[in-house]
């Protein structure tokens, strides 16, 4: 399994001049009600040209209104 590893890796980081390994920076967004407080978020990351959601959270007061759509569209 190793050696397949080592060839995958190999022949993409190749054929995509080195980008296949190189994460980007983690995308973090907050939603803010109208005073300033904290109500909802979002945090990703990107590997291998993909984007991961790793964390997400919106106030349950503020659920279904669309703010997570938002929120998922942006980042």
């Amino acid at each position: 399994m190793k050696e397949f590893q080592k060839g995958l890796e190999a022949y993409n980081i190749e054929k995509s001049n080195g980008e296949f390994n190189s994460p980007e920076e983690w995308i973090s967004l907050v939603l803010k009600d109208h005073e300033g407080n904290i109500v909802g978020g979002i945090t990703t990351s990107t590997l291998y040209w993909a984007q991961y959601l790793e964390a997400f959270w919106v106030d349950a007061k503020y659920r279904g209104l669309g703010y997570g759509r938002d929120l998922v569209l942006e980042a």
